[in-house]
């Protein structure tokens, strides 16, 4: 039965949000799983960013894949304060 009923997909990019895919004839077994594993993923990033994250830091909801690199990138960046 979850192999047999079928939905569309749409897959986001949040790296580049103007980039939607869409993929047709996903069967409803491995699409409703892997949103509810999306949308409990995102939500913990969010969460984790908004309590964490410094105003305009490097995020991993914003940059992706690619948060590693940014974050060694912008690490020469740091500065101590003496409070």
């Amino acid at each position: 039965m979850l192999v047999v009923i079928r939905t569309p997909v749409q897959i986001i990019d949040y790296s580049n949000v103007a980039q939607v895919y869409e993929v047709d004839n996903v069967p409803i077994g491995l699409a409703i799983p892997a949103s509810l594993t999306t949308r409990v993923g995102n939500a913990l990033i969010q969460s984790y960013e908004m309590v964490f994250a410094l105003p305009d830091s490097v995020t991993y909801s914003k940059t992706g894949m690619l948060f590693g690199s940014n974050l060694v990138a912008k690490s020469t960046d740091f500065l101590s304060q003496n409070p």
